[in-house]
């Protein structure tokens, strides 16, 4: 028994299903309208608030509260439903 190629294998199978994953978490994200694309970019990629945000878009707190809401619902349904259906 070799457990040396098993465990290489079984490292490329999760590896290639966390790619996949992160693929359709771009495409995902690509898909957003441009204010939620924004909103998402400036909280998980820029790393700022949402009181931050809101100054920046010149938007309420509340609004952009909601609107990152919204946007992460709209993204946990695309990832669990990819082909959109």
């Amino acid at each position: 028994m070799d457990d040396g190629s098993q465990s290489d294998s079984l490292f490329a199978r999760l590896g290639a299903r966390r790619f996949g994953m992160r693929e359709l978490l771009a495409d995902a994200i690509a898909d957003l309208p441009e204010r939620e694309r924004l909103v998402f970019t400036l909280y998980y990629y820029e790393g700022l608030e949402t009181s931050e945000i809101a100054l920046v878009l010149e938007e309420t707190l509340f609004a952009v509260v909601q609107l990152h809401v919204s946007t992460l619902g709209r993204l946990k349904a695309r990832l669990a439903d990819p082909s959109g259906n």
